[in-house]
């Protein structure tokens, strides 16, 4: 099992360890006012509520599902479907630049680095340098890595389904990108979650790879996913309330709103806290749509050794550990051994996954749907 303790310390971003008890503090004042003005009723999780399942505008038209699978194709490339894919470390810390490289190769991604600001030398800007680069160089869209992440052996046919359900949530019927047009921001890891309207969504039923919900370490998640009819579900939303930029997309347009809105007004919060209020778009003033899978499709890992190598940022002692990896069912990075050596296949990290060695080449992804969860407003969840 996961150490909770160690859960989650990333290059960027590591709260409450990090960033401290009034950054949490903080969040859940907002987050408190914010439920005085929903009406919002919390879902009984030992009974089944019916679900409204609707279509998803993807197979209205045989064409736009051509133009779609077209589309889809992309994310197998070597940036998963997006312009560029930059990674945030040290430099000096060559142990985890090559766990990254190693890890990339095994997926066929191309990695370009951007070293990382340490906490001691960061100004009053509250975003990393690979936004302004964005903008700067005129990129698309672009993934952004911290460098302690894991995904799953499985992540592109996971990537392709999230992108189906992305494109329906947004309602898309033409798009430049496999994952719709209608988005700022999707963040892809997060150590937590929570769903601005249960009444879309995409739920994807059945899915093997998702992680079992005794291994959950997140601050909080949506509350839908707690029921026994979906515990083994994936599911693509309108994120809100977000913590932890281990793995984010951003496009062109939201790269410009970010140091619009960032670089324009006092601000000397950490950059996962600011895309949080960008995500409410009523609280910066400014139109970001930010979309997310739920349980995350990345998450941190840790090799073996002591907890003092763990993280640049925060001082966790010198207590020796076994690697682990937060959240990730079929790891690459705990399987990358066995993976570089020839080996077709991965095991889970847990005892009580159902499917112990997944063939990933073989693997496809359940299909999803969109549903509405009773019209509900979101704004609550479940948590530790």
């Amino acid at each position: 099992m996961i150490p909770q303790a160690q859960y989650p310390t990333g290059t960027r971003t590591a709260l409450p360890l990090a960033l401290g008890v009034w950054h949490a503090w903080d969040l859940e004042m907002r987050l408190a006012n914010a439920r005085t003005s929903i009406s919002w009723t919390p879902q009984n999780h030992n009974s089944v509520s019916k679900l409204e399942t609707t279509t998803s505008p993807l197979n209205d038209s045989s064409n736009l599902e051509e133009q779609t699978n077209e589309l889809l194709r992309d994310i197998a490339n070597t940036t998963l479907g997006f312009e560029r894919v930059f990674a945030i470390g040290f430099s000096d810390r060559m142990d985890k630049r090559d766990a990254m490289t190693t890890g990339a190769s095994l997926l066929d991604m191309d990695l370009e680095w951007i070293e990382g600001v340490r906490a001691s030398e960061m100004n009053d800007k509250a975003y990393p340098a690979s936004i302004s680069s964005i903008v700067a160089n005129k990129i698309r869209t672009a993934l952004i890595f911290e460098d302690d992440i894991d995904w799953d052996v499985t992540l592109k046919a996971q990537l392709k389904e999230f992108a189906r359900g992305a494109c329906a949530i947004q309602d898309t019927e033409t798009s430049h990108s496999p994952y719709g047009d209608n988005w700022d921001t999707l963040w892809l890891g997060s150590c937590a979650m929570r769903s601005r309207d249960a009444s879309r969504l995409y739920m994807i039923p059945n899915e093997p790879t998702v992680r079992p919900v005794s291994h959950r370490g997140d601050f909080w998640w949506p509350d839908f996913s707690d029921r026994r009819d979906m515990q083994h579900s994936r599911f693509v939303l309108d994120g809100a309330d977000g913590l932890c930029t281990l793995a984010y997309a951003v496009t062109y347009d939201a790269a410009r709103k970010i140091l619009a809105t960032l670089s324009l007004e006092p601000n000397n919060s950490p950059f996962d806290m600011n895309l949080n209020g960008l995500c409410d778009s009523e609280r910066k003033g400014v139109h970001f749509r930010c979309l997310a899978p739920y349980p995350p499709l990345f998450n941190s890992w840790r090799k073996a050794g002591s907890s003092f190598r763990d993280s640049d940022i925060v001082d966790l002692g010198d207590e020796w550990h076994e690697a682990f990896s937060s959240g990730i069912t079929y790891s690459t990075m705990l399987n990358a051994k066995r993976l570089v050596d020839g080996a077709k296949t991965a095991t889970a990290q847990w005892p009580d996954v159902e499917v112990q060695e997944m063939d990933f080449e073989k693997f496809e992804s359940p299909k999803g749907s969109l549903i509405s969860l009773n019209g509900d407003t979101e704004l609550g969840g479940g948590g530790r």
